[in-house]
């Protein structure tokens, strides 16, 4: 009985995975508005029955994938923070695993325009906007502790902590909207050009 339940578990993971990436691509190709539920239904290969027993419409979905990009982005960021490293090793290291993603993960890629569209939308399901509010700028927040952990180590360059810090998030939000935006296998700059932008250069 045991093994039957947690079957049946895995397999309702399974569909609900099938619907979070089939709905993910279609709103990244197509925007909330214009995908249709039977769109969804369709990419993920089930019906759209089976589909209304995980999520009653598209807009549920819509503010579960807004959700679950912020949290995740949120907990990687927090991770870095905790470590016991210099305030410099934090800001190399998150370019590092960044550009990786960038390069590696379409889902990034597409959950990344998801949310640059909801910012800029104001038609956009109450939740998702309550869920921006209260979550988008903690990357920010938690990039300028760094750097003020990397200024007062002598590493990173002076000014103003949380400005540096929007820098470094539109930075690499800019290159992955350049990504999102070649469907050929374009390339990135050289990472070391981004780290200098922080770096104090050493006399």
């Amino acid at each position: 009985m045991a093994r039957s339940i947690e079957k049946n578990e895995q397999l309702r993971q399974q569909s609900k995975e099938k619907i979070i990436a089939a709905a993910l691509n279609q709103f990244a190709k197509n925007g909330l508005f214009a995908t249709r539920i039977q769109d969804i239904a369709g990419e993920a290969g089930i019906s759209q029955g089976l589909l209304y027993r995980y999520y009653s419409s598209k807009n549920e979905i819509y503010v579960d994938l807004i959700e679950d990009a912020l949290d995740k982005m949120n907990e990687a960021v927090n991770s870095v923070q905790v470590m016991e490293i210099s305030g410099k090793e934090k800001i190399l290291k998150s370019i590092d695993a960044l550009y990786i993603t960038i390069k590696t993960s379409q889902r990034y890629r597409q959950t990344s325009r998801l949310i640059a569209e909801a910012m800029g939308s104001e038609a956009i399901p109450k939740e998702a906007k309550e869920a921006l509010k209260e979550k988008r700028d903690l990357p920010y927040k938690v990039f300028s502790q760094i750097i003020q952990q990397g200024q007062s180590e002598g590493d990173i360059v002076e000014g103003d902590a949380y400005g540096l810090a929007v820098l470094f998030w539109s930075t690499l939000n800019g290159l992955t909207i350049y990504r999102n935006t070649r469907t050929e296998k374009a390339s990135l700059p050289d990472k070391k050009f981004i780290a200098r932008m922080f770096m104090k250069l050493k006399k």
